[in-house]
């Protein structure tokens, strides 16, 4: 039976209120606590990297309100490895040393629209990925934008290398994030609290916004300030006011923002307020009445923040936008705004200037967006439409909180405890194949073979040098304590008992350590030669 471990490095994952909350790293943390509350009293496996400890870990999961015990382990005893991210290509290359059959591998896409995301997806076509490997996609937008970049690189290669058969690829099945719903569920108490922090009457309808406060890396703001004015003039005798919780890059963007506001929606009262403050997050969200987000950035994949609206009980306007539209259901839960792309034909140039280095990732993603049209005046539409009906508005939040019951996290983690189960199964049912080469990755030693006068071999026969003393021991416990690379202290004390015994082959040695730790062995008897320890008998 498989038991998926998660891989652990610390800045993968993020605690509320520790810094900026990204979209990548706020979903890593909410999957792993919530792996945490699935696996009971514990413990979690997790494959420790980056230098972190169980306790670290530990740490982490009961910031993250999960608080169980870790159980540290390894991806070969779990069977499968869970990565947060899309680097299933280096993942793969790290098994392919272990044999390709020791365990799967899963990851998954968040923003993919960068330079080092297309390296990371184009090597997948090279890299020794299996069928029983899936990199999972939020949404089928970005499955197809995945599916193009994996398109494009094996045409690619079908050129460069004359056609040649194409390569086993992952399972790209698609799983959405995950909210929680019970922490997101609308509160009278905190509703009122906030409403009158921000100084507004039942009556006024307060629209909301949650995310990063960036026009080059998630929206431009004037299409959201366009559509509030142009709502504000379709709703007279009712107040709106706009609250833009989040957080700003810089001191250009949040001038950008404010005076933006200032000139495009002036019959509308704008605040801004901090989004990476944990109050904030938790009960802004009771205070509104109608929730907006007109995303016109490719960085954007899944969008997070409109199910949580829609788990606080709140109508969504959101612009019809890759997975924002699989999301919300127009006319049910939300309404979706119009957008407009250039088609296919100069876009290449923004990839060819950031490469070059011409565009660094921010000024590619804003060139980008500054293409993209989001309708303001339909947006306005649909904002004023709910402003004025608080019945339909009532009744999308009710569509809206059950479509949030199906994305809650208890039900995303039994489709990935599902999926890993069939890919542990095709895992172990595959037929036995032969392993692939090394490719680019070889065994170095076999690069440099002729180098030498000679090669030790596992019928190499090795004996004690004449003449061992303590010095020379103390020599080899002086080698480098790695043991991913060396023997550990209690195993070369092993090797060296058995040797003040009787000659013996490198191969007979090896068989001394447990099987995975074998290849150490042959590595290790070079450095017994170079210390003096031994000689070849």
């Amino acid at each position: 039976m498989t038991v998926a471990a998660t891989f652990f490095h610390p800045q993968l994952y993020e605690v509320p209120g520790a810094g900026k909350p990204f979209g990548a790293t706020v979903a890593s943390s909410a999957f792993l606590a919530a792996l945490a509350r699935d696996c009971g009293a514990g413990p979690l496996p997790l494959v420790l990297a980056g230098g972190a400890t169980a306790a670290q870990a530990e740490a982490t999961l009961a910031a993250l309100g999960a608080p169980v015990p870790v159980a540290p382990t390894s991806p070969e005893r779990a069977g499968l490895l869970h990565l947060p991210n899309p680097s299933l290509a280096q993942a793969a290359w790290d098994r392919h040393r272990r044999g390709g059959r020791a365990y799967s591998l899963t990851g998954v896409t968040h923003a993919i629209a960068s330079l080092p995301a297309f390296e990371a997806l184009a090597a997948l076509v090279t890299a020794p990925v299996m069928p029983w490997d899936a990199l999972v996609c939020p949404s089928q937008s970005v499955r197809r934008a995945v599916e193009g970049v994996l398109a494009g690189e094996r045409d690619y290669l079908a050129w460069r290398l004359g056609g040649t058969p194409a390569p086993p690829l992952p399972q790209l099945p698609v799983i959405p994030l995950g909210v929680d719903v019970a922490a997101l569920a609308r509160d009278d108490g905190r509703r009122a609290d906030w409403r009158q922090r921000l100084g507004v009457v039942e009556a006024d309808v307060v629209l909301l916004y949650v995310g990063r406060l960036s026009a080059e890396r998630k929206a431009n703001p004037l299409p959201l300030h366009l559509a509030a004015e142009g709502a504000a003039r379709r709703c007279p005798g009712r107040r709106l006011v706009l609250v833009q919780a989040g957080w700003f890059a810089d001191a250009a963007g949040r001038r950008l923002f404010e005076q933006g506001a200032a000139e495009a929606c002036p019959s509308v009262r704008t605040v801004f307020l901090d989004g990476r403050d944990p109050a904030v997050r938790a009960g802004i969200w009771s205070a509104a009445d109608i929730f907006i987000s007109l995303v016109d950035n490719v960085q954007e994949t899944f969008g997070l923040t409109p199910l949580e609206a829609m788990a606080a009980g709140l109508p969504v306007v959101a612009s019809d936008w890759n997975g924002y539209r699989e999301t919300v259901r127009d006319g049910v839960d939300g309404l979706l705004v119009p957008t407009t792309m250039p088609a296919a034909g100069g876009g290449a140039i923004f990839t060819h200037a950031h490469e070059a280095g011409h565009l660094d990732l921010t000024g590619f993603l804003g060139a980008m967006a500054a293409t993209v049209a989001v309708d303001a005046d339909a947006a306005a539409v649909a904002i004023a439409t709910l402003a004025a009906d608080p019945a339909r508005r009532r009744q999308m939040a009710a569509a809206a909180r059950a479509r949030a019951a199906e994305h809650a996290w208890p039900a995303i983690v039994a489709r990935y405890r599902t999926l890993w189960a069939d890919l542990d199964r095709l895992r172990r049912s595959a037929p036995q194949a032969a392993e692939p080469p090394r490719g680019s990755r070889p065994d170095i030693h076999k690069v440099f073979a002729h180098y030498p006068t000679r090669t030790l071999a596992p019928g190499t026969m090795l004996r004690l040098a004449a003449g061992v003393d303590g010095d020379s021991r103390r020599r080899w416990a002086g080698l480098p304590e790695d043991e991913r690379l060396f023997l550990a202290p209690a195993e070369r004390a092993r090797i060296l008992a058995a040797l003040a015994v009787s000659p013996e082959t490198v191969a007979g040695l090896a068989a001394l350590l447990p099987h995975d730790r074998r290849a150490a062995l042959l590595r290790e008897a070079g450095a017994l030669l170079k210390l003096g320890i031994v000689e070849v008998a």
